[in-house]
């Protein structure tokens, strides 16, 4: 019909500009010729008839990598995860491409080959889509709490001696157990590694984001005494401290003996009197964190194949 016809034309009309606007924009970033250029959106076309991706959002995934400062062989090496992230996620696709590149780097995952950034990257997805496949939750939904969580504490975390599938199981757990948001639970790991480990990373982190940091040598001071009163210790023999991870295993391993009154100072000195209920959540579900950790590090392939799951239902739906 003609009104189809001319759907058709608007539609190519869009994507020639968008193309335009894509070849601008990389060409701030690397040098490409024109043809060379070309070349790579067959290729990026490629990809998006194989993973159920508009060639479009495509085209923005490799646009906001190469802002980044990302070569060619790096953007090609992450578009297949890349657009297998916004399947299971429906996130938008310069969202989820910053997601993951934030969290990627803030957890310093393997990136000198393309082979290790393909691998990084199906590492990521399969412990993602391990915990938050495994909730009570809507898959998506899970999927962008456990992603907005990581994304929030990750380099927090990180640097405290916390594991990315340990970080991810919490998120998972609290929002599930508490229903949680993914920001809420990584504001609130912040503040648990400043007043344990003082964290100057986390401090600064919570600081610029309006929080009354002032007291927290004090802080930090009575988070370490009532850690001693339960029997953890925050440091090891030579004095420096101790991993999160370890730290808050042992808090756990004891908090079923402890009475209300030392779950409330503990809960209260290591995460602050407005976000005491996080950390009580977390202790009293631990068992459930530790169930998640088993399922993210026993998940490989999981996440390709719940991409293509997704790809293939909507594709379903639009048949």
């Amino acid at each position: 019909s003609l009104q189809g016809m001319e759907t058709v034309l608007r539609d190519s009309i869009s994507f020639a500009y968008e193309l335009d606007e894509a070849y601008t924009n990389i060409n701030q970033t690397m040098t490409i010729s024109k043809d060379g250029f070309e070349s790579w959106v067959d290729s990026a076309t490629e990809v998006a008839n194989s993973t159920g991706t508009l060639t479009t959002d495509v085209l923005t995934m490799m646009k906001t990598y190469a802002s980044a400062g990302e070569s060619i062989e790096n953007i090609n090496a992450k578009l297949a995860g890349t657009t297998a992230f916004q399947n299971v996620t429906g996130l938008a696709a310069e969202e989820v491409t910053n997601s993951i590149q934030s969290i990627m780097n803030q957890y310093q995952m393997a990136q000198d080959s393309t082979d290790a950034i393909a691998n990084s990257m199906e590492h990521l997805g399969d412990v993602m889509v391990g915990v938050a496949y495994s909730l009570k939750k809507e898959e998506s939904l899970a999927m962008k709490d456990v992603i907005s969580g990581v994304e929030t504490a990750g380099a927090v975390v990180n640097n405290a001696g916390g594991s990315f599938e340990w970080l991810a199981s919490i998120v998972g757990t609290l929002s599930e157990q508490m229903n949680a948001t993914g920001d809420e639970t990584g504001n609130a790991m912040k503040m648990i590694a400043a007043r344990t480990l003082q964290s100057k990373e986390a401090i600064s982190e919570l600081c610029k984001a309006g929080e009354d940091m002032s007291e927290i040598e004090v802080d930090a001071s009575n988070a370490e005494k009532a850690l001693a009163d339960i029997g953890v210790t925050v440091r090891d023999q030579s004095g420096a401290f101790r991993d999160l991870e370890d730290i808050l295993g042992d808090v756990a391993g004891k908090w079923d003996k402890l009475n209300n009154t030392q779950k409330q100072m503990v809960s209260e000195k290591l995460a602050g009197n407005n976000r005491r209920n996080y950390f009580i959540s977390m202790m009293e579900n631990y068992d459930r964190i530790n169930e998640l950790m088993k399922e993210a590090n026993n998940s490989q392939g999981a996440f390709f194949e719940a991409s293509e799951k997704q790809a293939e239902s909507l594709q379903g739906k639009t048949n």
